[in-house]
């Protein structure tokens, strides 16, 4: 993927405020890594100047953003294309040049997958595995916002799996299975935000399957969600570190600007030395 305005294929990550964000590190990192000659950078933009930085943004020619709060619910009106996940989330968390107009995506429900893979192993594809529709599907309970259980959805909709949404109020009892063996048994549970007190002994009723996950979605703090994580393990859960997500997300981020498939444990390292320092 290249530029035409460009020598070098320039992306800027912004918000306000944008201290203590990794990304410029992080892709800079990658992108040498990789032996691309790109370059990452971050800028503070303020609430007035927002538009006048969007517009910039095409005008100057770069090939792509990561936009943080607040504007990660505005910047959608300045982009001509935004994917199904964009639009399911209301949220754009990144955006590229192609060519003449501009794309907006937020890969937040393709990093759950990805990171779901690497605990339990690579799910089926629907449309590429031999037989694999008639395959007991891989069952995912999600206690979110229907938002974002349809950004989840839509990212693992060529997956053999099965996403089944619980509200966050409901205390109604838990979902019943056909099967009690365990290729129908639940294999992880998604969580985002705090897990309604309503709903802990609706969720430790259910026979989970060996090995089972559990993954927290939220942007709250490690501290802040230590009582989920707690509940999770006494369930029988093993709880998924935030930080596989958070490498996730990048690695897909980056990928969407550049094409090129980044180096995944170089990318968690990068994080992981950025918040030591």
């Amino acid at each position: 993927m290249t530029s035409s305005k460009v020598l070098q294929p320039l992306v800027c990550c912004f918000g306000d405020p944008v201290a203590g964000n990794p990304t410029q590190f992080v892709m800079s990192r990658a992108a040498a890594e990789a032996g691309i000659d790109w370059r990452f950078f971050t800028s503070h933009v303020q609430l007035a100047d927002f538009e006048s930085a969007i517009r910039g943004i095409r005008a100057l020619g770069l090939q792509g953003f990561c936009v943080l709060e607040p504007y990660q619910h505005e910047v959608g009106s300045f982009l001509d294309t935004i994917t199904e996940c964009g639009l399911a989330l209301g949220r754009i968390t990144v955006g590229r040049s192609e060519g003449n107009s501009w794309l907006g995506d937020n890969l937040f429900g393709q990093a759950i997958w990805l990171t779901l893979e690497r605990t339990l192993g690579k799910f089926s594809q629907l449309d590429l595995a031999e037989g694999a529709a008639t395959l007991p599907k891989k069952r995912i309970l999600c206690v979110s916002t229907p938002e974002m259980a349809k950004a989840i959805e839509l990212s693992g909709r060529d997956l053999n799996v099965e996403l089944i949404h619980i509200e966050p109020s409901t205390e109604s009892e838990p979902p019943a299975f056909e099967h009690n063996d365990e290729p129908n048994l639940p294999v992880a549970l998604i969580t985002e935000g705090r897990i309604p007190r309503g709903l802990t002994k609706q969720l430790a009723a259910i026979n989970w399957a060996p090995q089972a996950c559990f993954m927290q979605v939220s942007s709250r703090s490690d501290q802040e969600l230590a009582d989920d994580v707690d509940t999770a393990k006494q369930i029988g859960l093993k709880p998924i570190d935030r930080l596989e997500l958070a490498a996730q997300e990048a690695a897909c981020n980056f990928q969407f600007w550049t094409g090129v498939v980044p180096n995944y444990d170089l990318i968690r390292e990068s994080i992981e030395e950025y918040q030591a320092y």
